[in-house]
């Protein structure tokens, strides 16, 4: 009968320590090399167990005390050893060693020599508990850093992965991460003057789904216990005078059913209310769409300009995109150069800026998307896993730049030359036809098939913007770090930077587009207020980050150590909204979101601020109300991204407990 893997590793350590020639020291090299700590502590201290008798018994022991000592090689190697199981495994080993010395000391040869032998074993049991205490509780410092101060979810993250039982980490007190994590989020509830928009708030809330949800959390009862008197404590410190009192209790009641572990409801619409992004629309809503679609659809607009059929427009997107907002145009210029054509839909033509169903947008800050490879379908039904900022009905038929259908548009046209400069720009307010409606996919179908088998002046189009947005990458160097962490997001309402060359085309031209509008605006000359996108890398935060990492010593595990600090170095800070900052992720003085306008609510301010500034001549008054305006939609917007980030963390947090939990119970059907 074949050994299992933990026989064959305890056959490998037994071998190492009791004989220790060449090849066994060569196996157990290897074993190492497969960096299963839970496997080789559980091998060495089942090997301990059985050869424990030969401490008390057999004059050749010292092969014991080595393999005893080697456990602090583990507990310096690897970082993520459940501590506080070895420390009960390494307890349960001087009880053993107790009770044999008692049972048999009638078959001692010398009780003096067998007691020095149980001290020696005794001592070095206890220093390795020591031990575990110390780099306890310099793990609990380390984490409760990152949890606490930096408060950044994707270093967290990154941290869990690297190292899953730095969960359970504990201070010299003895008092767990998690009891830390109660005590925050009790003490921000108790403070705070409202709960709706809590940015500390929604982060904890965050957290403790995060801690839930990973199966290495282990929360025993008298830190449950802990954890419910800090609730009740909380409570007795509570105002109920004070008009969110009921609000604060409910806070409570579900902080302490996630710590008994009742079934907290996570459906979409609860996590909805918990991180307060909106799931439905309101009645008046669908009601006030519904008298301007009578009004809209009647319209004539004799101020824009019709770009007629014969100027081919094309839109390139995702399979399963639903809410077209921008398209391209190109041609080759009788002086050689290109004049690239950046098409926006236009909510604005549609909708007034002050209609409540704009205002609505503007406060969703952008749509969600809850699937990420979902099949794409023309009916509605596949719009439900999206929670859109517009209605339906407006952002996916009446304001969609569908293929055949005539929309209205604002339009960028940018001459550029073979190096890439823009030697003229100008915006138009324009109604456009899409003429071909195309996927990522499609388009680099036409580059590896060479455009035979399409329609030719489609197939010169597509080559024709490969060729402009080319030319455009001399000019923008996003950070590598940068592209990683956007390929990673894989947002769809955010600006995609892939691979391919179909990508390249939207990316490029989308760049362009926030990056000359921004200048446009900020120029010297004018410096009118907008919306930027700021990115700014806080360099300081980076240099705090190495000081505690450097300071934070793995010893034997520097290899996964440094991938550690690389992770973390690697991951950026969110991108903002802001009247005025770089961004730094793509390497511009001025950059501006305004291509998604059917999916971000930035890009209908900055359609607002176009109407203003560019298409009429603002007074001061004009500009003045603009920059209130703006500052007081950035405020609203950037909150209300960090919560949609929370709301989406716990979504995906939800979907793979559940994922487990079907598993689970497969295999026990099975």
């Amino acid at each position: 009968m074949a050994k299992s893997e933990k026989e064959r590793t305890i056959e490998i350590v037994r071998k190492y320590f009791k004989v220790g020639d060449h090849i066994s020291r060569r196996k157990f090299e290897e074993l190492l090399l497969d960096d299963d700590s839970t496997l080789i502590e559980n091998s060495l201290i089942a090997f301990l167990n059985t050869e424990i008798d030969n401490i008390i018994f057999q004059d050749d022991f010292t092969y014991l005390f080595n393999a005893l000592r080697y456990i602090e090689v583990l507990i310096e190697k690897y970082p993520d050893l459940n501590r506080k199981k070895l420390k009960k495994k390494l307890t349960k080993l001087t009880e053993r060693v107790d009770f044999i010395s008692q049972e048999r000391r009638s078959e001692f040869f010398s009780r003096r020599k067998v007691q020095k032998r149980i001290d020696n074993f005794n001592e070095i049991i206890y220093s390795l508990q020591d031990k575990l205490d110390t780099v306890q509780n310099n793990y609990y410092e380390f984490f409760s850093y990152f949890l606490f101060n930096v408060k950044n979810v994707n270093y967290i993250e990154q941290i869990l992965k690297n190292f899953p039982n730095i969960i359970n980490s504990k201070d010299k007190n003895q008092n767990s991460i998690f009891y830390g994590l109660i005590d925050n989020y009790i003490n921000i509830v108790v403070n705070a003057k409202t709960l709706e928009q809590n940015e500390d708030l929604l982060y904890y809330n965050n957290m403790l789904s995060l801690f839930n949800s990973k199966k290495e959390f282990n929360i025993d009862n008298l830190e449950k216990t802990k954890c419910l008197q800090l609730i009740y404590d909380g409570i007795g410190k509570l105002d109920k005078k004070v008009g969110n009192y009921k609000q604060k209790l409910d806070a409570f009641s579900n902080l302490k059913s996630i710590i008994i572990n009742d079934l907290v409801d996570k459906s979409v619409k609860n996590m909805g209310k918990y991180y307060n992004v909106k799931i439905d629309f309101a009645e008046e809503i669908t009601n006030e769409l519904k008298m301007y679609q009578t009004t809209y659809s009647k319209m004539v607009y004799p101020d824009r300009k019709i770009i007629g059929n014969d100027e081919m427009i094309i839109t390139i997107d995702g399979n399963s995109a639903k809410e077209i907002d921008d398209a391209l145009s190109v041609k080759m210029l009788p002086n050689g150069n290109y004049l690239l054509g950046i098409h926006i839909a236009s909510v604005l033509g549609y909708l007034p800026y002050k209609s409540q169903i704009v205002q609505e947008a503007i406060s969703r800050g952008s749509t969600i998307y809850l699937a990420k490879n979902s099949v794409s379908t023309s009916d509605e039904e596949s719009y439900k896993s999206i929670i859109p900022i517009l209605p339906y009905q407006f952002s996916a038929i009446d304001a969609s730049l569908l293929e055949g259908q005539k929309r209205l548009a604002n339009s960028y046209f940018f001459e550029i030359d073979k190096d890439g400069n823009i030697i003229n720009k100008n915006f138009q307010k324009t109604i456009i036809t899409n003429s071909k409606q195309m996927t990522y996919k499609e388009v680099n179908e036409i580059f590896n098939e060479g455009g035979a088998s399409i329609n030719k002046k489609l197939a010169i189009t597509v080559n024709l913007l490969s060729d402009v947005t080319a030319s455009l990458e001399k000019k923008f160097h996003p950070t590598k770090i940068y592209e990683t962490v956007k390929q990673q997001a894989n947002n769809p309402a955010d600006l995609i930077l892939g691979n391919s060359r179909s990508e390249k085309i939207v990316s490029n031209a989308m760049i362009l587009l926030g990056s000359e509008v921004a200048n446009w605006f900020k120029d010297k000359k004018r410096d009118y207020p907008l919306l930027l996108r700021v990115h700014e890398i806080n360099d300081d935060c980076n240099q705090k980050l190495q000081e505690i990492i450097n300071n934070f010593d793995f010893k034997a595990d520097k290899e996964k150590f440094n991938y550690l600090f690389d992770s973390l170095l690697g991951i950026y800070p969110n991108g903002r909204y802001d009247i005025s900052g770089r961004h730094d992720g793509l390497g511009l003085e001025n950059y501006t979101h305004c291509s998604s306008v059917l999916r971000r609510s930035a890009d209908i301010v900055n359609e607002h601020a176009l109407d203003i500034c560019y298409f009429n001549n603002p007074t001061d008054k004009d500009l003045y109300a603009l920059e209130d305006d703006i500052i007081k939609n950035k405020n609203i917007i950037n909150a209300q991204n960090n919560a949609i980030n929370y709301f989406l963390d716990d979504f995906q947090l939800q979907k793979k407990m559940s994922r487990r939990k079907n598993d689970v119970n497969k295999s026990k059907k099975n």
